[in-house]
């Protein structure tokens, strides 16, 4: 925001880097390093953009700029060849809905968005890293609990036609021996695995499928308090996530994890790290542990709905286009067998019409 003096007669001046700067109200370019003089009023105070950045602005004219739930319009200014921008979009949570970054080569412009993975990847990171820091720590979601009971999350859709996407976490869960059907709660978000699971005899503890079509940050977080109380209370001594982690259109990977306890041993660090300097704790290793850990969860569980989303879409689009293909080649083999049917008809008739002609001759 450029901060202009005005005059009596309402006439703003005020000096601009050096630059390609962009109105923001108006769209009008401005060349930096030097002193601009306008007529502005109150409503027009003169709002700049500097050359290679990228704005985004909500989509609607009724919600706050900074509500980016239902969608967005993103603005990229005067991006010069060779240049990448880039700008991270939070959502009414204050947390990292999406990465959008651009770069210019030539005449073209190539746009990528990623979504909030790298911040829960980050967080699970930094998580692990500063419990591992710190020493013997006897606290309630560090340890099992007393009863060998479990928890499962299994997010799915609650539509089909999209391949195996369903099938594979059903089968995921199934498949582990420690999650046998009666010693496991399942928390269903997605009626296609809350279906199947419920078939092979696990017991639906509560039915979340609405959440997974529009996952928002404090359904994770009503989840992971219902779920900490459960293991507070002795009901589960584990709980677990099961998820579909995106890595591209075509590559969806089924994931389980554990969420609680947490052990040190689960991340893999090396023994060089394990021995760095311990971590220390202000006001007390309880009270920030008991803050911190729903937080994690809630983080972990919200950024596994959000790649479980991207992974149901492509799933589905993939499943979409191997229809279109299977139905294009079985039309195509349809088409080969009656044009062939055609042709021996017509030859038939043919040779039955010259046949009888030169028995008449």
């Amino acid at each position: 925001l450029v901060a202009p003096i005005f005059n009596d007669e309402s006439r703003a001046e005020y000096y601009l880097p050096a630059g390609i700067w962009t109105n923001f109200f108006t769209g009008k370019e401005y060349k930096g390093g030097t002193w601009i003089e306008e007529q502005h009023g109150y409503l027009s105070i003169p709002l700049m953009v500097r050359e290679n950045s990228i704005i985004a602005i909500g989509a609607h004219d009724d919600k706050p700029d900074y509500d980016y739930a239902d969608s967005c319009e993103l603005r990229v200014y005067t991006l010069l060849d060779g240049v990448k921008a880039e700008t991270t979009v939070y959502g009414m949570s204050n947390l990292p809905e999406l990465t959008v970054s651009a770069a210019r080569s030539g005449h073209t412009i190539h746009v990528t968005a990623e979504g909030s993975k790298p911040y829960f990847d980050l967080m699970y990171e930094t998580i692990s890293s500063m419990l591992k820091k710190s020493g013997t720590i006897d606290h309630k979601y560090l340890r099992a609990g007393a009863t060998d009971g479990k928890a499962v999350i299994a997010i799915t859709s609650n539509r089909g036609l999209a391949g195996g996407y369903n099938n594979n976490i059903v089968k995921l869960i199934a498949g582990n021996e420690a999650l046998t059907p009666e010693k496991t709660r399942v928390y269903a978000i997605g009626r296609k695995g809350r279906d199947g699971l419920a078939k092979k005899g696990y017991e639906i503890a509560e039915d979340y499928s609405e959440v997974i079509d529009e996952p928002a940050y404090q359904d994770a977080a009503d989840l992971t308090k219902e779920l900490l109380a459960a293991f507070g209370r002795g009901e589960i001594g584990e709980i677990y996530l099961a998820y579909t982690s995106f890595k591209n259109t075509v590559v969806h990977i089924p994931k389980l994890i554990r969420l609680l306890p947490f052990t040190m041993e689960e991340s893999g660090e090396s023994e060089a790290l394990k021995a760095e300097a311990l971590m220390n704790y202000e006001p007390s290793e309880e009270e920030v542990l008991d803050m911190i850990i729903p937080k994690y969860m809630s983080s972990l569980i919200f950024g596994a709905l959000q790649e479980a989303v991207a992974s149901e879409n492509g799933a589905r689009m993939t499943a979409m286009d191997s229809a279109t293909n299977n139905a294009e080649e079985m039309l195509g083999k349809l088409e080969l067998q009656y044009n062939r049917a055609r042709q021996g008809s017509i030859t038939q008739e043919l040779t039955e019409i010259i046949a009888g002609a030169n028995a008449i001759n």
